[in-house]
């Protein structure tokens, strides 16, 4: 028997360790029915967690469902309520700076500068015979307003149920204090809904004309050419200042320019009693009338028709003229068409009957002096007997 001792095997001599596997561990976010929770399971206890029933899968689906669609309805809510604070708002700033007292406040702070083209902005369309108040024709300027405060406005129905905004306002010029008010109608808009006013009556007075009805040709205010109206009259707002008024040039009238002086919440009203027919026009006027009455002249009629003379004495007779004509020429405001009327007066023909007998017979023309324009020769008229 070998007593020899052996070499040991390093690996037999090595303990046997048998590895012992851990279940693993991992993270997962449960959502249970109480909600989401964070939780360590084992792969053991994971498969155990995923095997829910299939009426636990369909309530948990059915409950995720409804929180998102809660929660959309939840930010529309928001975005709806955020949309219509944004519209009442915009209404609420629209409606303020167009309101008839802002728009009146704007228009008097043009005027207090002296910016009457500025202050037309807030006009509306259709205001009429407002082109006078403009920077151009405008002689008070600067000095028009030193102060002024806008008061309240107080609705007004107008006559087929317009509504409409009479603001009353308090202004000094100078030293004197004034009031007055500006009305304005609404342009466009629903009550209290983006209403938006426009002035139709400014803060002016008015400068009447009062010219012969047919006078064709256009009026001159502070330099600025106007339209005509169709009738004698016509009101012109102006700003309180000095007016130049004048007629058109022409070869068949004359008459002086008038200086007018407005004064703040006062109407002028100018009558053209200085218009007069030209050295042409009563040259052509006493030649109208010499041929008419020549033809008269002429007749052995005791009564020429026509005429503005006649006898009751045997026929035929034999007319001579006697005073000479002086025509009296004046403005005519009566006649929608004429321009000017005139006349005689003090003139008489000679007339000898049949019988040799010799009268004297007072008569007088009338008639009147028309124009289609004038670019046309006038056209007179001898009133018929």
């Amino acid at each position: 028997m070998d007593n020899t001792p052996r070499e040991q095997d390093p690996i037999a001599q090595t303990p046997l360790v048998v590895p012992v596997q851990r279940p693993s561990r991992r993270s997962l976010r449960v959502h249970s029915i109480e909600g989401p929770v964070d939780a360590y399971l084992t792969e053991e206890e994971l498969i155990s967690e995923l095997r829910l029933s299939s009426q636990e899968q369909d309530t948990l689906l059915l409950q995720d469902f409804q929180a998102r669609r809660l929660r959309r309805k939840v930010w529309f809510g928001v975005g709806l309520i955020g949309v219509l604070f944004g519209i009442v708002a915009i209404m609420l700033l629209f409606n303020s700076a167009n309101s008839s007292r802002a728009i009146t406040e704007s228009y008097m702070k043009s005027l207090s500068v002296g910016r009457a083209d500025e202050a037309r902005l807030y006009f509306a369309k259709d205001i009429e015979n407002a082109e006078l108040l403009r920077s151009s024709a405008w002689s008070g300027g600067p000095a028009y307003l030193s102060g002024f405060k806008v008061g309240d406005a107080k609705t007004i129905i107008a006559p087929g149920q317009v509504r409409m905004k009479e603001v009353r306002v308090y202004y000094s010029i100078g030293a004197v204090s004034h009031q007055g008010t500006v009305t304005l109608k609404r342009v466009w808009g629903l009550d209290n809904i983006l209403e938006k006013w426009a002035i139709v009556k400014p803060l002016a007075s008015t400068l009447s004309l009062t010219l012969p009805s047919g006078y064709p040709g256009q009026v001159i205010i502070n330099g600025i050419t106007l339209p005509r109206a169709e009738s004698g009259t016509v009101a012109y707002w102006v700003y309180p200042g000095t007016y130049n008024v004048g007629l058109q040039a022409n070869t068949w009238i004359s008459a002086d320019a008038i200086t007018e002086h407005v004064e703040a919440g006062r109407d002028q009203q100018v009558q053209f009693d200085s218009i007069q027919p030209s050295d042409s026009l009563q040259g052509m006027l006493q030649r109208k009338v010499a041929i008419a009455l020549n033809e008269c002249l002429r007749s052995t009629l005791a009564a020429p028709p026509g005429c503005p003379f006649s006898i009751d004495a045997p026929q035929p007779v034999t007319w001579t003229s006697g005073s000479d004509v002086t025509l009296d020429v004046a403005p005519h405001y009566s006649d929608p068409k004429a321009l000017f009327s005139f006349s005689t007066s003090g003139t008489s023909v000679n007339v000898e009957d049949a019988e040799g007998n010799r009268t004297v017979v007072p008569y007088t023309i009338k008639g009147s002096i028309l124009w289609s324009d004038w670019s046309a020769d006038p056209q007179i008229d001898i009133a018929q007997n």
